[in-house]
């Protein structure tokens, strides 16, 4: 049984215990929330409250919901002591940070895993078990301005590094808008050391959305859209029978059970981080 603590804003917690209180091998410890709730809901779940450092301590894995609420020094200490950590949000980490929390998981055997949700739908499974290097990748996606969250940007960033398995050796941005602002648009060039390319277009619109990609390499051809679930291969018989929906909780209790590596953890955050730095400094010139 893992005891599962998790701290966070009262009215996010509400959502992940919801989801987190269906798992049988998993126990929700307590929670340590922030502020109080203002409106009716149907909250059912009789959760303890504690405060952050009791709860660290009599948990064995903690659900982050917000990375400011826990000092840095506290969670090196928890990572120390062999509390798993699962963050929910993208960390405001340093270079000099995380590359501390990249040596204290190494050292504590501590599963530390950053959110990728991207990842974890059935299509790009697909894709990130069929792919082959080097590979070509071109991901076009077209988001309604109004729905944009400042979220959406950075995990479909990290969904692109992941395919590679590795840092981008360059970067090569382009921006501009339309007129009026009719529209916004983004490409970027991700260059890798065995010749594989990524190239990312992504427009802010009114108009409808689309989320697509093409995947050229030695192994096949694949036409995705990720909006629809849809995969078509020139070669390969595509069944995705086998790649279920997953929740990335899944993939965090799963990693602490039987001591693997986590999919997504600092290290690839890090390389997250050191590429919205590239490319906020190449946009700045």
């Amino acid at each position: 049984m893992l005891n599962i603590g998790i701290i966070g804003k009262f009215e996010l917690l509400e959502k992940q215990i919801k989801e987190l209180v269906d798992y049988a091998d998993i126990r929700i410890l307590g929670k340590s929330s922030v502020g109080t709730k203002t409106q009716s809901s149907e909250y059912h779940y009789s959760i303890p409250e504690y405060n952050r450092i009791e709860l660290i301590e009599r948990s064995d894995a903690i659900f982050l919901d917000d990375s400011s609420l826990l000092p840095f020094a506290l969670l090196k200490d928890a990572i120390k002591r062999n509390k798993h950590i699962f963050f929910a949000d993208y960390p405001g980490f340093s270079h000099q940070e995380c590359m501390e929390l990249m040596k204290l998981t190494d050292e504590a055997g501590t599963i530390v895993q950053v959110k990728n949700p991207f990842y974890f739908n059935p299509v790009i499974q697909w894709v990130n078990a069929n792919i082959s290097f080097p590979f070509y990748i071109e991901v076009n996606i077209v988001k309604n301005s109004r729905e944009v969250n400042e979220a959406f940007f950075p995990e479909i960033l990290m969904m692109v590094v992941k395919f590679a398995k590795r840092d981008p050796k360059k970067i090569i941005p382009t921006f501009f808008k339309g007129t009026d602002n009719l529209f916004s648009f983004q490409n970027l060039r991700f260059e890798f050391d065995d010749s594989s390319r990524v190239n990312l277009n992504y427009t802010l619109s009114d108009t409808d959305g689309d989320f697509s990609l093409k995947v050229i390499s030695n192994s096949d051809i694949f036409e995705v859209n990720v909006l629809k679930g849809i995969v078509k291969a020139k070669r390969i018989p595509v069944n995705l029978k086998s790649f279920k929906p997953q929740k990335e909780y899944e993939s965090f209790f799963r990693s602490i059970n039987k001591k693997l590596a986590p999919c997504c953890g600092i290290n690839d955050y890090l390389t997250l981080r050191q590429t919205m730095a590239e490319i906020e400094k190449k946009k700045s010139h």
